[in-house]
């Protein structure tokens, strides 16, 4: 499925035999490292990270709202990146660290919107992993990273719709 593209994610939908308990909004990409004047942060990257970050969560929640489950409860979880949050200090990856930024926005407001409805909705970091992405000097693996988010998510409660957390569950900060 295409996060970035609603006929990718309706089609998808339709074939959904049950109800969404949990939805886990993983899509994620970054356009470098560098800082704001970086070659890798040209027009085309920005809007490719933004539409997959960003727009992405806001696409594929929308169109398979009809599929989460509103009677025993659904949870949404949308990854993001202790990266978008407002306390970092750091001056490189400017343009990830805002879709990340919007990413836990863009939950809040998810949460507001479902808080008398029967859905969590969430956003996590996923820990710095060792991926493509996090490369070989990250400090988890994936399965690390996996297992304590997977954990969590099945221990949602509604009260702990709107917030952020890291993968092993401690609150973090937006």
């Amino acid at each position: 499925m295409d996060v970035t593209n609603t006929q990718s994610i309706l089609k998808a939908a339709k074939e959904f035999k049950n109800p969404i308990d949990l939805l886990v909004c993983n899509a994620g990409v970054n356009n470098g490292k560098g800082d704001i004047f970086s070659k890798e942060h040209n027009e085309k990257n920005i809007l490719d990270v933004m539409m997959v970050n960003v727009a992405g969560p806001f696409l594929t929640i929308r169109n398979l709202y009809d599929n989460l489950n509103k009677i025993d409860g659904s949870k949404v979880a949308i990854i993001s990146s202790l990266m978008g949050s407002q306390t970092h200090t750091s001056s490189n990856a400017a343009i990830y660290r805002a879709s990340k930024a919007a990413a836990n926005n863009l939950m809040r407001t998810i949460s507001n919107q479902f808080i008398n409805e029967n859905i969590v909705v969430t956003s996590y970091h996923p820990g710095w992993v060792r991926t493509d992405m996090g490369g070989n000097l990250a400090d988890i693996s994936p399965e690390e990273s996996a297992t304590g988010l997977l954990k969590h998510f099945l221990n949602l409660k509604k009260e702990d719709t709107g917030k952020f957390f890291n993968y092993d569950g401690s609150t973090l900060p937006l």
